[in-house]
């Protein structure tokens, strides 16, 4: 089977966008309410790699009142406001809130499921593959344990990559207590993937085997949950749902529990 499924805001009561209030460590504004846009639109700072010197970082846009560093992400300056307020659509110098744009939709572009069952000779073999394409995961763990800001640990990835002197990244920005409080593309990660959701594997013994046992039937199987997943987000699960049936607040990955690989062996009898 294959679905695809859109939603767009058409009207809000008010003139204005409206922020999605946050929701414990998930501050508001993340998501956004704005018409013409989906449910599930992500809204934040789009970055184009690490500055590599100082002279790099100093002559670009001033970021909360202060020039950047060399080691430091850069983000773009796409827009700014006139003397009224106004968004003006052109660069002032300045990265701020006018600067948020489009970075994700948590909406995705197609979903499908395969289910298919072989059967030989008394074997069976049923099979469900799951897959979720074109949608995007808030990776907001990140903001906990891939900035380096704080008390709390710190993944290998970002602290071995680094920026450094020595190791002059254009991924991995350098250690900087200021970056957990940046909303960006940096967090926001490809949510496709496959998954085998489900396989079966059974063996139905012959009847002339069970005619002593009186038994009509039986029946040795193997089901295994969530076998092999393929996806490139770097999170425990693409298959989140942190914030539970809100629909306001999708795609938005915060520590959330990832499903659980099971395996079952069953035996079923006829008499």
């Amino acid at each position: 089977n294959f679905s695809a499924n859109r939603n767009e805001i058409t009207e809000l009561s008010s003139d204005s966008d409206i922020p999605v209030p946050g929701v414990l460590q998930v501050p508001a504004g993340w998501s956004i309410l704005r018409v013409g846009q989906p449910l599930g639109a992500f809204f934040g700072l789009k970055s184009s790699g690490i500055f590599q010197s100082d002279a790099e970082a100093q002559s670009s846009p001033v970021l909360r009142g202060q020039n950047a560093e060399a080691g430091d992400r850069r983000y773009e300056d796409i827009n700014g406001r006139d003397a009224e307020g106004n968004l003006t659509g052109q660069p002032d110098g300045v990265i701020d809130e006018a600067d948020r744009t489009l970075i994700g939709n948590a909406n995705p572009d197609f979903i499908w499921g395969l289910t298919n069952t072989f059967s030989f000779k008394g074997i069976d073999l049923s099979i469900f593959i799951q897959g979720v394409h074109g949608n995007e995961i808030v990776n907001a763990y990140l903001f906990e344990i891939g900035t380096m800001a704080g008390e709390t640990n710190v993944l290998a990835e970002f602290w071995e990559n680094r920026w450094t002197e020595d190791n002059p990244s254009d991924e991995y920005p350098k250690v900087n207590p200021n970056e957990r409080n940046i909303f960006s593309d940096a967090q926001v990660e490809d949510g496709s993937f496959v998954r085998i959701k489900n396989i079966t594997l059974g063996y139905t013994f012959p009847q002339q085997w069970l005619a002593k046992a009186r038994m009509s039937s039986a029946r040795l199987y193997v089901t295994v949950n969530n076998l092999f997943t393929l996806a490139d987000y770097r999170g425990y699960d693409p298959e989140i749902n942190a914030f539970g049936q809100n629909n306001l607040l999708q795609g938005i990955d915060y520590g959330s529990y990832p499903l659980a690989k099971t395996a079952i062996v069953g035996l079923q009898l006829g008499f």
